[in-house]
């Protein structure tokens, strides 16, 4: 189970299993990925992060890239990064397969991280 951090005073996470959020149209959403350049994400490498959060026991959707980031830091998990040489098509291409198998029901896009005991006996 990943780490739950403070945002805003509150815990933070990424949605899980059985969350969404009702969009306009009467559809449900389980994530909505954003790729972000962040320094605080994977070196600043283009990565994807949720932008749906449980900010206490409130689903708060973060259209802001750095609030979003925030989140993302946050919430103490590892979120997946592309190399700049394939630039937004090898993000884009990852959100989309992963949007039409379920999104959050293929597992979480937020993974914990290792520690460094865990590290060291790989």
């Amino acid at each position: 189970m990943g780490q739950s951090n403070k945002l805003m005073g509150k815990k933070v996470r990424p949605l899980k299993k059985g969350e969404f959020i009702d969009n306009k149209d009467g559809t449900h959403s389980t994530e909505r990925l954003m790729g972000v350049n962040h320094p605080g994400i994977n070196g600043g490498k283009p990565s994807l992060i949720p932008s749906i959060f449980m900010v206490g026991d409130k689903k708060v959707r973060f259209k802001d890239p750095d609030r979003a980031a925030e989140a993302a830091i946050e919430s103490g998990l590892e979120f997946p990064s592309f190399p700049s040489h394939e630039g937004p098509q090898g993000s884009t291409a990852f959100a989309k397969k992963r949007s039409s198998g379920g999104g959050i029901a293929n597992g979480p896009i937020g993974r914990t991280k290792p520690k460094l005991g865990e590290l060291m006996n790989e």
